[in-house]
Formats: structure tokens, C-alpha cells, sequence
């Protein structure tokens, strides 16, 4: 099982391109979240002081677009969540 979980990245590319999308010149730490049954994930610091999460997807994850998508659309509905009106209130 742990096979289909393992994936080789380069964690310093990814912290370049995390400061990247944040407007930062640097990273200065990385701490390893616990993982998920389909990401491991890490949160970055950078030397701004903004925090940046990073997930990278395990082989099992699926198509890396449709789960790229699916998350992106969770994370849009709960900064904007859609309230049922049942009762017109």
C-alpha cells in the first residue's frame, strides 16, 4: 500500500514556487503536515512572513486535473458558501 502512495518531487522547486505565488523572495521553513490518503502536504514559511500550503498528489489521487479542480472548488465554495433558503429567510 505504501508503494502506490510514493512520489518523487523536488522539494526545493516547490518552495521556490511556493514564495513565487505569494510575492516572496524566500522560503525560510517547511514543516510536513500529516498526509492524506491521496497528498502529502507541507506548510510554507517565507521570509515575508506569509504561509503558503502545499500539497503534492500521490500516484492513487487520480487524474492530477480533476483532483486539482475538485479541491480548488472546495476551497472557492467554503470562502463563499451557497446558503439554501428554506424558508425565504
Amino acid at each position: 500500500e505504501l508503494s502506490i502512495r510514493r512520489v518523487k518531487f523536488d522539494m526545493n522547486e516547490l518552495a521556490r514556487v511556493a514564495a513565487e505565488s505569494v510575492g516572496s523572495r524566500e522560503c525560510v521553513h517547511i514543516e510536513k503536515l500529516p498526509d492524506g490518503m491521496f497528498n502529502k502536504t507541507f506548510q510554507f514559511t517565507m521570509v515575508n512572513g506569509a504561509e503558503v500550503v502545499g500539497k503534492v498528489p500521490n500516484p492513487n489521487a487520480g487524474q492530477a486535473h480533476f483532483t486539482t479542480a475538485s479541491e480548488v472548488a472546495t476551497m472557492d465554495f467554503v470562502r463563499h458558501p451557497a446558503y439554501l433558503l428554506l424558508d425565504g429567510h
